[in-house]
């Protein structure tokens, strides 16, 4: 037996966390397009006096490649401003991310603010320039230059791309389209093992790749209805034609991500059965033949190059023009720039898959159909709309997209009486409630010594009443143990539910204690626990070919330090992936800010 710990019982202590400007403003809430890295260069120690250290912010698309080249830049005594070497600090992020935090000038906790920059688009620097203009009435970033290329691609198994004509046959919007409207389309065309298709591509709002998917798609609504040239414009979004193509479309993704690396590591690594195509950058079709990351598949993965255009992420570098990058500064930026358009660079960034900016390096291998890709594609590139047809593009999305299910699962046990703790949770709750769109669900189930019935929870559209979903919130009380497993496998099985429905759900799990009622009865000791763990890991692992109900778990208030704490982390983190999902460890200073941190990850 467990040695209980007065007042409370097992598992608890009397004293128990072309872009437009919608994009920086997901940044603001911690946009996980950013990713951690083992950064080259340097870091929190002491200045000397003798080293410019520079930092560089760039797309993380561009990791592996910038880390090869920046440790070399590093080593090179020859790398000097001054007589003084230069270092640099190369931090990936996500674009939007990057450009917001240059112009807030804020300074992150871990590291000096960044004296050049690398989205991987040149409309993040337009957008930032004249955001900075209207603010400052100087630039964000001084003239770019370009430092690789990546035209933005539909991957898909090289069998099924067969199966649509590939590579005799042009493909197009259209096929996809196809594909997506009829549940039977692989059957109809005597491959019913590949039913139904499944599609992905990241979030519009937050990722590169997402804003160019839905604007590609009004393009092709609009080659399909007439033989048109020139950019977009207000009238072509607004044609009701183009909504029905686009919701057609959105209904056959699986899952909005933050990332083009989440759908190339899902893709490659789950099979055909787990995902059919999903738009991505060429480089990472590449990628997908490198077998030291992954194995060799079920079928290769090929490139399709949309007939009717795409989009080429063009990567501009540029050195920022704020007060902290000094002469020194703007110096050794200029030479890391020129070394890394150095045919030396260029060539290294070929072997990773991107297309060299510099003209005199010949392009090859990787480059070529042996790796999926076609060099000689894509035969038209897409113009970049302005900002007002990109809004009016996101809007319609909004309007057309596959709704989602939100399902909150919220502790109500008694030490969540303590101060802060539920307050804080209920106006981080509130506030993640209020911001999805008009098609989504949002759920409520509390918990305690059990989970809500059915009627002591809430379930409503997102446009439905707001003050009834703020109200429900207010009213919850903390009292009781903590059934946290039954609830999570409640809200799992809500979840799936949704799914058949033709929703994406996610669950959200917030608890400040260790699981200590299971089916109704008192957990008495760590075997029972242990038990009772292994039986939900197993109900909610999907299976290998199937997309997962990702689980977000929330670890709130909860001390590592502490032996039961720590088992209660311990618990979060396993089934925060055995489902896919994200673990986070957080207080009532930042649960708001972590919720935020999940809204924006593109389910």
């Amino acid at each position: 037996m467990i040695a209980r710990r007065k007042p409370d019982e097992f598992g608890r202590r009397p004293l128990l966390a072309g872009m437009l400007v919608f994009a920086f403003a997901a940044a603001l809430v911690g946009s996980p397009g950013g990713e951690a890295s083992a950064r080259e260069g340097p870091g929190d120690k002491k200045k000397d006096p003798n080293v410019v250290e520079i930092v560089f912010t760039y797309g993380s698309e561009k990791k592996e490649w910038i880390n090869d080249v920046t440790k070399a830049f590093n080593a090179d005594p020859g790398q000097q401003v001054d007589g003084k070497r230069i270092k640099v600090l190369a931090v990936p992020l996500g674009s939007g991310e990057s450009v917001e935090e240059l112009l807030e000038g804020r300074e992150p906790e871990d590291r000096p603010r960044a004296h050049v920059t690398s989205p991987a688009s040149s409309a993040y620097v337009e957008l930032g320039n004249a955001e900075s203009l209207k603010r400052t009435k100087k630039p964000l970033l001084g003239p770019t230059k370009n430092l690789v290329l990546s035209p933005v691609v539909i991957a898909m198994w090289k069998p099924m791309a067969e199966a649509l004509g590939w590579p005799e046959k042009p493909i197009g919007w259209a096929d996809i389209l196809e594909l997506a409207r009829n549940e039977k389309a692989w059957k109809d065309r005597g491959k019913p093992q590949w039913d139904p298709f499944q599609f992905g591509h990241t979030h519009p709002e937050l990722s590169n790749s997402g804003l160019i998917t839905v604007n590609a798609i009004v393009y092709a609504s609009r080659a399909a209805r007439a033989n048109k040239e020139g950019g977009l414009t207000l009238a072509d979004v607004r044609d009701p034609e183009t909504g029905r193509f686009m919701r057609s479309i959105e209904q056959a993704v699986v899952y909005y991500g933050t990332s083009t690396g989440f759908f190339g590591e899902k893709m490659f690594k789950g099979g055909p059965a787990y995902l059919s195509a999903a738009v991505m950058y060429e480089n990472m079709v590449i990628e997908s033949y490198d077998r030291a990351k992954y194995p060799a598949p079920e079928f290769p993965v090929v490139a399709i190059y949309p007939k009717e255009g795409t989009f080429i992420s063009d990567h501009p570098i540029g050195v920022v023009e704020r007060d902290w990058v000094g002469k020194e500064e703007r110096e050794a930026a200029k030479k890391y720039i020129d070394f890394l358009r150095e045919e030396g660079q260029q060539r290294k960034a070929l072997q990773y898959g991107f297309r060299p900016a510099l003209e005199t390096v010949r392009r090859g291998a990787p480059l070529d159909r042996d790796h999926g890709v076609d060099p000689a594609q894509p035969r038209k590139e897409l113009e970049v709309p302005s900002a007002d047809v990109m809004a009016a593009v996101l809007d319609l999305w909004k309007e057309n997209r596959k709704p989602s299910s939100h399902i909150l699962v919220m502790d109500t046990s008694g030490s969540m009486s303590l101060p802060g703790r539920m307050t804080k949770a209920k106006e981080g709750a509130k506030d993640y409630l209020t911001k999805f769109g008009p098609r989504d669900y949002l759920s409520v189930i509390p918990f305690s010594d059990t989970v809500a019935p059915p009627e002591g929870r809430l379930r409503l559209a997102a446009n439905q009443d707001k003050l009834k979903s703020e109200k429900f919130i207010d009213e919850l009380v903390a009292n009781g143990q903590t059934a946290l497993f039954d609830a999570v496998r409640e809200a799992y099985r809500l979840a799936q539910e949704d799914s058949q429905k033709k929703m994406l759900p996610s669950v959200i799990v917030l608890t400040d204690g260790l699981n200590n009622r299971s089916k109704g009865r008192k957990v008495e000791s760590w075997d029972e626990h242990g038990a009772a763990l292994n039986e939900l890991l197993k109900e909610i692992t999907p299976a290998p070919e199937k997309w997962p109900t990702r689980v977000f778990t929330i670890g709130y208030a909860l001390n590592p330090k502490e032996p039961e704490e720590e088992r209660a982390l311990a618990d979060l983190k396993k089934i925060a992936k055995a489902t896919g999902g994200e673990f986070y460890q957080t207080d009532p200073k930042t649960i708001e800010k972590v919720l935020r941190a999940i809204r924006s990850s593109g389910h």
